[in-house]
């Protein structure tokens, strides 16, 4: 089963970016996609990692990573999702990507250049999100 979890604790939260690879950031919070037999599995299957910020009237999503030999497309949309809906319930409007969100999932998220930066308007995604054009 696919397990998409907020990882709050800052420790844990820089132990998995050092595993992803990435520098830990106080200012970036992570939510996690593990593959796992059910929640009390203790040897989860890491999938991908989404590192994103709330702060400073930045609201982007830093960065959209697979876990070392996979690529669980499906798994990083949801979590993306996941992380774009914590968004909006914090009254984010407008929601960014930087460039290291891969074009393959910017794009299916809806994500479109606007200004020299790939952005997505919340209030207009979760009108129709199954229906949404951007």
């Amino acid at each position: 089963m696919l397990i998409v979890r907020p990882i709050p604790d800052p420790n844990e939260s820089a132990d998995l970016c050092r595993t992803f690879g990435k520098a830990p950031d106080p200012d970036n919070m992570v939510y996690l996609a593990v593959e796992a037999e059910s929640k009390e599995d203790r040897s989860p299957v890491l999938l991908g990692l989404c590192r994103f910020t709330l702060k400073n009237e930045k609201n982007e999503i830093v960065s959209l990573d697979y876990a070392e030999g996979t690529h669980d497309t499906e798994a990083l949309i949801i979590t993306a999702r996941a992380v774009m809906n914590f968004a909006f319930r914090c009254s984010v409007k407008t929601f960014y990507a930087s460039d290291e969100v891969p074009d393959e999932l910017s794009s299916a998220l809806g994500f479109r250049r606007v200004g020299g930066r790939l952005a997505i308007d919340l209030e207009e995604f979760y009108k129709s999100p199954c229906n949404y054009k951007p």
